[in-house]
């Protein structure tokens, strides 16, 4: 399959935390130039009120395993709040330990 983004046809935004950012963009900064990946530091989002509502009345545990449910709920959020602020749409997600085998500029 080829791999590469024909006439920038898709954008390609990879949203992760500070550390994995720092490291992204300090060993990988190649790849991220080459497949015109926009990369995103989470933890610098402006959060919206319903995240911030989220975050404060949350039953969600966030004690056990380090709050393990709360932020993997809390991902989703994330991802809304940077949908909406720089007004996206056609949005797919895709968690990274998943395999595509289609063109995804065949289906948005």
């Amino acid at each position: 399959m080829d791999m590469s983004n024909p006439n920038n046809t898709l954008n390609l935004h990879l949203l992760v935390q500070n550390d994995v950012y720092n490291k992204i963009n300090n060993i990988h900064r190649d790849i991220i130039l080459s497949y015109n990946v926009i990369l995103v530091n989470v933890d610098n989002l402006q959060i919206s009120e319903f995240h911030k509502y989220f975050n404060i009345h949350s039953n969600l545990d966030k004690t056990t395993r380090d709050g393990f449910w709360h932020f993997c709920t809390e991902r989703f959020l994330s991802i809304y709040d940077y949908v909406l602020l720089n007004n996206l749409t056609n949005i797919i997600h895709i968690e990274y330990d998943n395999l595509i085998f289609i063109d995804l500029s065949k289906i948005i």
